[in-house]
C-alpha cells in the first residue's frame, strides 16, 4: 500500500471506528437497545480500529513511550497473578478484558495522529456527556429516563443511573466529571463554533447529571478539577473572584449526600472496613495479590475494594499496584512535558517544577485555541480523585489514558520523546506514591482519622 492509498483511506474514514466505540463506550447500546444485545458490539469496534490504526500509524510505537511497556507489564501481572492464586485453567477470562482494554488505549494513540482529530473525539464525548445529562434530568423528574431506565429508588433522593458499566450511581457521575473541565475549556476559548456550541448546551446537562448522581466522591473530585482548573487558567486578581463565586455556586448546589462525609456514616464506615481487608489481603499476598476479580471472594463483607488503588494493590499485589501508579505518573508527567513547553515561564517538567507550573500556567484563554492539554489533566486529576472512592478500571480508564498519550505525541516535535523516559527520579516517585497511598488508606480504615 503506497502513500497516496494510505492518504485516501485515512479520508474520511481512518477514524469511524474512534467514533463508533465512543459511541458505544459512553451510551450502552449494547445493554439497552434490542438491535444490539447479545451483541460484542466493543470487540467489533476495538479490533478493526486497532489493526486500521497500527497499519497507518503503526510507527507511533517508535516513540517508546513508558506506557508502551508499562500496560504490557501490568497485563503480565495479571496472568501470572491469575495463574498463581486461581491455576492456570483460569487465566483467560481477566487476561482477555485486560487485553482488550489495553487495545483501546493503542487504537487511540495509533488512530488520534492530529490534534484536530483529538478536538473531534472530545466533541463527541462532550455531546454524549450532555446528552446522558439530559437522561439523569428525566429520570429525577419524570420517573424514566432514556430506554425507560428509572432512578435508583432505594435512596432518599433517588440517584440517577444509567446501564451496563453505568449502572452503578458513582461510576456514572464519572462520565460528567470527565466531561465538565473539557466543557469549560471549549466554551471559553476560540474554537470552532460547533465546537462551543456543543460545549455550551452540555455543559449544563452535565453539571446536572452529577447533581442527581448524588455521588460524594464525584463530587469532592469535580471541586478538585474545578479549582484546579481556575488556578490555572486565571491570573490571580480574577482567580480570587471566580474563585469565590464557585465555591458560593456549589455550596447552594452541593448534592443531598455532601451533608454527610464522616466515617460514622454507614456507606462511608463500609468503606472503610473493606478498605481495612484491602489492606489485610496485601499483607498476606505482598507480591501478587489474591488474583484480579477475587477480592469479593477474599473479604468477610464480600464487597468490591470501592476504591482503584486498593483493588489493584490487594488483587495484583505490589507488583500490580506498581505497575498502575507508573501508568498514572507517566501520564501526568506528559501532560505537565506539554504544558512545560507551551509555557515559555517554566522550564522542564521534573517533580519540583510541577507546583510552579501549576500556579504559573497561562496557556490558551479567551480569543486563544482551546488548551487541550489543560482540560485533560484536570480530567484526569479528577478520576484520579474519584477512583479513591470507587473501583473503575474500565474501558473508560484506558480511554483516557489513551487521550492523554494521544495528545502527547501529537504536540511533541518529532522525535523529542525525552520528557517521558522512565528514569531513576520516576521511580523513586511512584515508590513514594505508592506508600503514601497505602499509608493514608491504613489510616482511614484502621484509624478513621477523617
Amino acid at each position: 500500500m503506497d502513500g497516496q492509498d494510505i492518504e485516501e483511506l485515512e479520508n474520511p474514514f481512518v477514524m469511524i471506528f474512534m467514533y463508533f466505540y465512543v459511541l458505544q463506550l459512553i451510551l450502552r447500546p449494547q445493554d439497552f437497545s434490542p438491535m444490539f444485545l447479545g451483541w460484542p458490539v466493543a470487540w467489533m469496534t476495538v479490533f478493526p480500529g486497532f489493526f486500521l490504526g497500527l497499519l497507518l500509524h503503526g510507527e507511533v510505537l517508535r516513540k517508546r513511550l513508558p506506557q508502551f511497556y508499562l500496560l504490557p507489564f501490568f497485563l503480565g501481572v495479571i496472568f501470572i497473578s491469575t495463574v498463581f492464586n486461581a491455576g492456570p485453567m483460569e487465566f483467560y477470562p481477566p487476561t482477555a478484558i485486560f487485553m482488550k482494554r489495553m487495545l483501546v488505549f493503542y487504537m487511540v494513540v495509533f488512530l488520534i495522529d492530529s490534534e484536530q482529530k483529538l478536538r473531534g473525539v472530545l466533541c463527541l464525548f462532550m455531546m454524549l456527556a450532555g446528552l446522558l445529562g439530559l437522561h439523569a434530568v428525566l429520570q429525577l423528574t419524570t420517573g424514566k429516563g432514556f430506554g425507560d431506565i428509572g432512578p435508583l429508588m432505594q435512596y432518599s433522593p433517588p440517584r440517577a443511573v444509567w446501564c451496563g458499566e453505568w449502572d452503578g450511581s458513582n461510576s456514572f457521575g464519572v462520565i460528567f466529571l470527565l466531561a465538565i473541565p473539557i466543557c469549560l475549556e471549549f466554551l471559553f476559548s476560540r474554537s470552532a463554533p460547533v465546537h462551543r456550541v456543543v460545549a455550551g448546551l452540555s455543559l449544563p446537562f452535565a453539571a446536572m447529571g452529577i447533581y442527581y448522581v448524588d455521588s460524594r466522591g464525584d463530587t469532592l473530585a469535580l471541586i478538585a478539577c474545578l479549582l484546579l482548573y481556575l488556578v490555572m487558567r486565571f491570573f490571580r486578581k480574577k482567580l480570587v473572584l471566580a474563585t469565590i463565586a464557585v465555591c458560593v455556586l456549589t455550596g447552594a448546589v452541593l448534592p443531598s449526600r455532601m451533608a454527610q462525609m464522616d466515617t460514622s456514616e454507614s456507606s462511608a464506615r463500609q468503606r472503610s472496613w473493606v478498605w481495612e481487608q484491602g489492606i489485610d489481603l496485601l499483607r498476606d499476598n505482598p507480591l501478587l495479590g489474591v488474583g484480579p476479580g477475587r477480592f469479593v471472594m477474599h473479604t468477610e463483607s464480600g464487597l468490591i475494594a470501592h476504591s482503584n488503588y486498593v483493588n489493584a494493590f490487594s488483587e495484583t499485589g505490589l507488583l500490580g499496584f506498581f505497575g498502575l501508579m507508573a501508568i498514572l505518573w507517566l501520564t501526568f508527567k506528559g501532560l505537565f512535558a506539554v504544558m512545560a513547553g507551551r509555557d515559555a515561564g517554566t522550564g522542564g517538567c521534573r517533580f519540583r517544577d510541577i507546583l510552579p507550573l501549576i500556579l504559573s500556567y497561562r496557556g490558551g484563554g479567551a480569543g486563544q485555541e482551546p488548551d487541550l492539554a489543560r482540560a485533560l489533566f484536570c480530567s484526569f486529576t479528577g478520576f484520579c480523585v474519584a477512583t479513591l472512592f470507587i473501583v473503575l478500571m474500565n474501558d473508560l480508564f484506558f480511554f483516557l489514558l489513551g487521550l492523554c498519550a494521544a495528545l502527547f505525541i501529537v504536540s511533541r516535535p518529532a522525535g523529542d520523546d525525552a520528557a517521558l523516559r522512565f528514569t531513576l527520579e520516576d521511580l523513586k516517585i511512584v515508590s513514594v506514591l505508592m506508600a503514601g497511598i497505602i499509608f493514608v488508606y491504613w489510616l482511614v480504615a484502621v484509624y478513621e482519622i477523617i
